[in-house]
């Protein structure tokens, strides 16, 4: 007997009109992350599984039906985010119309936030809430038996014209239960960044934030932090070097430094283990130390990525970002000494912030010893406080982002400023892009810098990829 197969996509988002969407495009495209820790699962229960790429492959939605097809898999499995749910649901009609006994399961981030919204889209059998791992597998095992759908926790599923709600299912608490994430159905060397060599692999050794800073939303980051043991990230980059012939690693855990003691271990083995990688991380500021950069410089980290977000300490206050901004700064300027490239991120116009302390941010910004720095407009993202607060004042008459889940409108709700206008903030930005990056010295280290030298190549090939895909027949 054929066991059901599992056919896991990943939409193309530049087939969205989210400005988020274009931003993130140009920025860069990393390998679909999510989708291998749920193919690993199905893979490693036993269930034929494949992948479609359609943003690295930048395919359309008719040649990702045509995939989908030749595949042949009883499940369809989508996962989107807010911003790409307008695509996800115009791609889960296509697949329902052309393969009508599919069973379409779709999960993310958005389905999280507004699973009953995003199940009246009559195309969706299947909704995951929360995290999907274990999930698919007993979808798959419930469909290989013809038992019901309905009941399995952490879904709602299509009854007739019902919908039936189970329960929810808890964080997983054990990460490293989990198979390892099925890369090599990625197409790795599609994968692009402006500022990593290629290829590069994205690892995630922790999931979830203990942080509540108010413009985030949790359902982003997967509740609780949990972390994969020392050992089982070491394995995960021995196979990213070894297998996949990985130049760069980069981490993309929320707080990768948030367990120092863990990250010490980790730098120790990656260190008796004869690897050589090159990697990077996110963190906070002040998780960081002298011992811990000098452990983590020598064991390859090539770079960190931190969050500042305003110059005000009052603002910072406003967002419940708790920054120590002196050990923050001590420890950024340590980075830097010891050959750490450092990269900065920042919001403009949060609400209540005024036009002298977006300015406070800009000079912050270009004071710190930082390598690269990136600015954001704050908008009000469905599941935050800001957005909470935007709509107990009075600024939405209704729930902008339930109206937009059940696809009554479409695009951004506007800026979470209400004291400037979008040209105004818009201008803002540009401001700051330049204040940064024209500075004669900020010009001089990227001429002098070797990374970014060694990198040309890649660099200039990324370019010439984003411009063919944005403006075709230019490049």
């Amino acid at each position: 007997m054929t066991r059901p197969g599992l056919c896991l996509i990943r939409v193309n988002e530049r087939l969205g009109v989210h400005p988020f969407l274009r931003e993130t495009n140009v920025s860069g495209v990393y390998p679909a992350l999510g989708l291998a820790y749920l193919a690993g699962a199905a893979r490693r229960a036993g269930f034929p599984v494949a992948v479609v790429e359609a943003h690295a492959e930048d395919l359309s939605h008719a040649e990702v039906v045509r995939a989908v097809a030749d595949q042949g898999s009883r499940l369809v499995g989508l996962t989107s985010t807010t911003f790409n749910w307008p695509v996800v649901a115009a791609l889960a009609r296509e697949i329902r119309q052309a393969l009508p006994e599919a069973l379409v399961v779709v999960g993310g981030p958005q389905l999280s936030l507004f699973p009953e919204e995003c199940m009246t889209e009559a195309a969706i059998d299947v909704a995951v809430v929360g995290e999907g791992d274990e999930v698919i597998v007993e979808l798959l095992e419930r469909v290989e038996q013809g038992s019901e759908l309905a009941g399995v926790p952490g879904t709602l599923v299509r009854v007739g014209d019902e919908v039936a709600r189970a329960d929810e299912r808890p964080p997983l608490t054990d990460l490293d239960r989990l198979a390892l994430p099925a890369l090599d159905l990625l197409p790795i060397r599609r994968y692009r960044s402006l500022t990593l060599p290629r290829p590069f692999v994205s690892m995630v050794t922790s999931r979830g934030c203990p942080y509540r800073c108010r413009y985030c939303s949790q359902a982003y980051v997967g509740g609780a932090h949990r972390e994969h043991g020392v050992e089982r990230v070491l394995e995960e980059i021995r196979r990213a070097l070894e297998v996949f012939g990985a130049r760069e690693i980069v981490f993309f855990d929320e707080t990768f430094t948030l367990d120092r003691e863990r990250v010490l271990a980790i730098c120790r083995g990656i260190l008796d283990s004869g690897l050589r990688p090159s990697w990077d991380v996110r963190t906070r500021a002040d998780l960081l130390d002298d011992e811990l950069l000098a452990a983590m410089r020598e064991a390859g980290c090539a770079s960190i990525h931190v969050g500042i977000e305003a110059g005000s300490e009052r603002v910072r206050r406003l967002m419940n970002k708790r920054l120590d901004l002196d050990k923050g700064w001590r420890a950024l300027t340590r980075a830097r000494s010891l050959g750490i490239g450092t990269r900065g991120y920042f919001m403009l116009g949060y609400p209540g912030e005024t036009g002298e302390e977006m300015e406070e941010t800009i000079r912050l910004a270009t004071e710190l010893p930082l390598d690269w720095a990136s600015f954001t407009i704050t908008t009000t993202l469905p599941g935050t406080d800001i957005y909470r607060d935007a709509r107990s004042s009075g600024r939405y008459p209704s729930d902008y982002w339930q109206e937009y889940s059940l696809q009554r409108c479409s695009g951004p709700p506007g800026y979470a400023s209400t004291d400037f206008t979008a040209a105004e903030l818009e201008a803002m930005l540009r401001r700051a892009y330049r204040r940064f990056y024209l500075r004669p010295s900020a010009l001089a280290a990227k001429a002098l810098s070797a990374r970014l030298w060694r990198q040309l190549p890649s660099t200039l090939g990324t370019a010439l990829e984003i411009v063919r895909q944005r403006w075709p027949g230019r490049a």
